[in-house]
């Protein structure tokens, strides 16, 4: 017997089939059908001179990461898909940023990211995607949490606990294109944009998979 739910019929049984359908969707989908979340990624950044400046926010005592406008900087992060993902369905990564200084101009950020399933190869550059994202601020916009997004990854034979690594640049110092170049009035002057974090929106559709590896161990 197959049980449906829908706001035309109301509740109708059938003889023939099995399950429990609400709005079309088996009823363990139905909860999260169309349900977006958050997900937070495991964070690394550049050495040397592609490393953030980290240093106190204003007068908090409160420390953070910042990008400058004079060096070329570079932050890098993991994040592997939930057990809850819709499978198919595109994923949407983003930075929550604070814009520090009372100037204006546009901060560019380069990026680069793959996908990557369990027993797969991670490719070099060459089979990785990359783009390029910006922000035109001015002196409204200062110590304001802002995001900036990356647009959409759409998947590609990916599944649930598949990989996406993902590299952003901020080129300070060689794009010509990065124009905000205003001082912060504290700390180091050229570290002008703050991070507070990275995470990526993606849609759920389910509560878990009934494997533990959707695609095997």
């Amino acid at each position: 017997m197959k049980t449906v739910i829908n706001n035309t019929q109301g509740v109708v049984s059938f003889i023939e089939g099995n399950g429990f359908e609400i709005e079309g969707k088996e009823y363990h989908e139905a909860a999260f059908d169309q349900r977006w979340d958050d997900l937070y990624a495991y964070i690394d950044q550049g050495t040397g001179p592609a490393q953030l400046t980290y240093e106190a926010y204003r007068n908090t005592g409160f420390y953070m990461r910042f990008f400058r406008h004079n060096q070329d900087d570079a932050i890098f992060m993991t994040y592997q898909l939930p057990h809850m993902w819709d499978v198919g369905t595109a994923v949407y990564p983003h930075m929550h940023y604070i814009a520090m200084a009372s100037g204006s101009g546009n901060v560019v950020f380069d990026y680069a990211y793959s996908w990557v399933n369990v027993h797969s190869v991670l490719p070099a550059a060459n089979g990785w995607i990359s783009g390029s994202v910006s922000a035109s601020l001015n002196p409204s916009h200062q110590y304001q949490q802002s995001a900036l997004t990356f647009g959409e990854m759409l998947p590609d034979g990916n599944h649930e606990s598949s990989i996406i690594v993902f590299k952003v640049e901020r080129r300070g110092s060689t794009n010509a294109s990065d124009t905000y170049s205003a001082s912060k009035d504290h700390g180091t002057a050229a570290a002008n944009v703050g991070v507070l974090f990275f995470d990526l929106h993606y849609q759920k559709i389910k509560a878990g998979t009934v494997t533990q590896f959707p695609e095997g161990p």
